[in-house]
């Protein structure tokens, strides 16, 4: 399994399935055939299975100067979301997983879009004119009130893992307590990804918005 991915400014990963809960990427730039990996610090991985879970990957040293390896949940891993720093500020890209079955949206009793959250909790996901998305909270199928917009990240992921398909959304409260409304560039979005950070923790999930 091989998936080559711009990171920009001529940055290429390609990622090798190694087995054993372990991928390769390698890093390359045309024209320069000692490019070295960044430094590990500067790289962050997650996997996405087939739930939207996100998983974390750890990073070390590859075999060659151009390599690293990342380990974790990968046998089930759907979609990969790699970050490199460059320069100040991270490239973020995402792309489907080679030879993994397209991840799924979830639908809920109304045909729209549901991001589960565990323990009975979901964000249902409407479009709602031109750059928008409401998002409505509901605890065991029933509204109830919608998390502070100062515990929530939410982003838009465009259909190509290329330059700027991965969209921080601004954040305000929505027409009733149950919903926030989520605004930026989404009219072309393939997914969402959603972290609640609240005192029991962290959930990040990431899935196919309708």
């Amino acid at each position: 399994m091989t998936q080559s991915i711009h990171m920009g400014h001529g940055q290429m990963v390609d990622i090798i399935d190694l087995g054993n809960r372990h991928w390769e990427l390698a890093f390359s730039e045309a024209g320069k055939p000692d490019y070295k990996a960044p430094p590990l610090e500067e790289i962050m991985v997650d996997v996405i299975d087939d739930g939207g879970a996100v998983h974390s990957l750890s990073v070390a040293k590859g075999s060659k100067v151009s390599t690293v390896v990342v380990t974790g949940d990968v046998e089930r891993a759907r979609r990969v979301r790699i970050m490199v720093l460059h320069g100040s500020h991270f490239h973020t890209r995402e792309a489907v997983v080679p030879g993994a079955a397209p991840l799924e949206a979830k639908v809920g009793t109304i045909g729209n879009s549901v991001i589960p959250l565990g323990g009975g909790a979901e964000v249902e996901v409407t479009r709602s004119g031109p750059g928008r998305w409401l998002l409505k909270w509901h605890q065991d199928g029933v509204a109830t009130k919608a998390i502070s917009e100062e515990k929530i990240e939410v982003e838009a992921i465009g259909p190509k893992a290329e330059d700027y398909q991965v969209r921080q959304l601004l954040l305000m409260p929505g027409p009733d307590q149950s919903t926030l409304i989520a605004s930026g560039k989404v009219d072309d979005a393939t997914h969402i990804r959603v972290i609640v950070k609240d005192d029991t923790g962290t959930v990040k999930r990431s899935l196919p918005v309708l």
